[in-house]
């Protein structure tokens, strides 16, 4: 399943606000046996479009299960001009699961090289996960979420801020990764004004307090670059994590910041573990890390290996060769309402609700 398009990259004239599943778009349980998703794209533009999303996947249904095979070269784009008071994202490059009540099951799959794009003229680029994004239940094995890449930007002289996260891959309800690598993802956020970012790897982002665990994994070389005219908040470039995650024997290493602004935070190379920033955020969260390595993260101008306000356990864990800025009188982040994911419960039906 390759080079289909949804949306204006079809190449015709399109006034709708919605481009969804550029390669598939399953309401039914769907299962992909040694079966490559590849260079598919979903793009939305202004003046209508709001939601840019399932470039390669988009899956409503029960079940979607992909075993060997890749899901790569995908792109997944909103270009708009509508306030942030409208309701608008671009999300899930690679796949889009939309159903919390489904089972997403990835097992020896390749996840590469995936794209995700937001911009906006006249109100917020926001934009989450440039490979899966998924909600219900997550079962991954064996698999290789590598070179996935968001760029959210605002053009100068625009009143928008750039928010994005998850650059490889974000997890809002429970979670088991085993056995995988989250390695070379990218986050970057060009603005006139405010930037928020997180998560260039991993993002934990449960809506009702849903845990994880991820085991026997790697989070290596993934990176965000922030650009603000005013105020960055940048925060985990390995793991950024707003739920109850536990990491076994997970070595986290080489992840990095670049951030630049008149004033804000950035906050963790490696691990940020933190209650939200945005309004009607989950509970306050729980790390434990057994038997995990820390070593040798990007600077950062708050705790480069391990950020947090938050409970944390620690096992045979090791911290080590992290390198703290010296300049730390930061201010603390902005409180902001986060942007709404669209999220169904039960059926396998189109319908969403807003949560």
């Amino acid at each position: 399943m390759s080079n289909n398009s949804a949306g204006v990259s079809t190449g015709l004239p399109d006034a709708s606000s919605d481009a969804v599943g550029g390669g598939i778009a399953s309401n039914g349980t769907l299962t992909l046996i040694d079966s490559s998703v590849v260079g598919n794209h979903s793009s939305a533009t202004a003046p209508n479009g709001r939601f840019g999303e399932g470039g390669g996947i988009e899956a409503n249904g029960p079940a979607t299960t992909m075993r060997g095979g890749e899901l790569s070269g995908n792109v997944a784009e909103l270009h708009s001009a509508l306030p942030r008071e409208v309701d608008q994202l671009a999300v899930g490059a690679a796949i889009q699961v939309t159903n919390a009540d489904a089972t997403t099951t990835f097992d020896g799959v390749r996840i590469d090289g995936n794209k995700l794009f937001a911009s906006n003229t006249v109100g917020d680029a926001t934009a989450f996960a440039a490979g899966p994004h998924v909600f219900g239940t997550l079962v991954m094995h064996d698999s290789r979420v590598t070179n996935n890449r968001i760029v959210a930007s605002i053009p100068a002289g625009s009143p928008g801020d750039a928010i994005a996260t998850s650059g490889g891959i974000e997890i809002d309800d429970n979670g088991t990764v085993t056995a995988s690598q989250f390695e070379g993802n990218s986050v970057e956020v060009t603005s006139p004004n405010r930037v928020v970012s997180g998560g260039a790897g991993i993002a934990l982002a449960p809506l009702d307090g849903e845990a994880a665990t991820i085991s026997d994994t790697i989070v290596r070389n993934n990176t965000l670059v922030a650009h603000a005219g005013t105020t960055a908040t940048v925060q985990g470039a390995g793991v950024n994590t707003v739920g109850v995650l536990t990491l076994d024997r997970v070595t986290v290493e080489r992840n990095a910041i670049v951030a630049t602004g008149t004033d804000g935070v950035a906050q963790c190379g490696g691990i940020w573990n933190a209650t939200a920033f945005y309004d009607d955020a989950p509970p306050a969260p729980e790390l434990t890390l057994r038997d995990t390595i820390q070593a040798s993260d990007g600077i950062a101008v708050q705790g480069a290996g391990l950020f947090t306000d938050s409970p944390v356990t620690l096992a045979g864990t090791r911290i080590a060769d992290n390198e703290p800025d010296s300049a730390s009188g930061a201010r603390a982040p902005p409180t902001r309402t986060r942007p709404q994911h669209r999220r169904a419960r039960g059926g396998s039906g189109t319908a969403r609700s807003s949560r």
